[in-house]
């Protein structure tokens, strides 16, 4: 089990929790991890790096956006990394098209 898994917001009453403790931290950061997170390539893992002792704030606050449809995210195994995933159908299809070899039609 990873260390940053305890953080990890499985229930409502985590939620509540974390919202309650970190009131200030939720207004004063979320934005700017929302940016940041939504700024990342799709599908793609990225190592999630977090300054010691801020795990339980980084890794809640990651969830929490999440769990408000603010981002689309996944964790590795051991959250080590995040993956972004589309918001949308027609993201997923502006990166399918981007990226995915289609035969042309003859």
């Amino acid at each position: 089990m990873s260390q940053r898994e305890k953080y990890l917001l499985r229930t409502a009453g985590q939620e509540q929790e974390f919202r309650e403790k970190f009131t200030a931290v939720i207004e004063t950061r979320a934005a700017a991890i929302e940016a940041w997170f939504n700024a990342l390539p799709l599908f793609i893992w990225v190592p999630l790096r977090i300054r010691p002792l801020e795990e339980a704030v980084a890794v809640g606050l990651l969830c929490l956006l999440h769990i408000d449809g603010r981002i689309c995210l996944t964790f590795s195994s051991d959250l080590s990394h995040v993956r972004r995933g589309t918001h949308s159908m027609e993201e997923y299809r502006a990166w399918i098209d981007t990226h995915c070899y289609r035969p042309r039609k003859q």
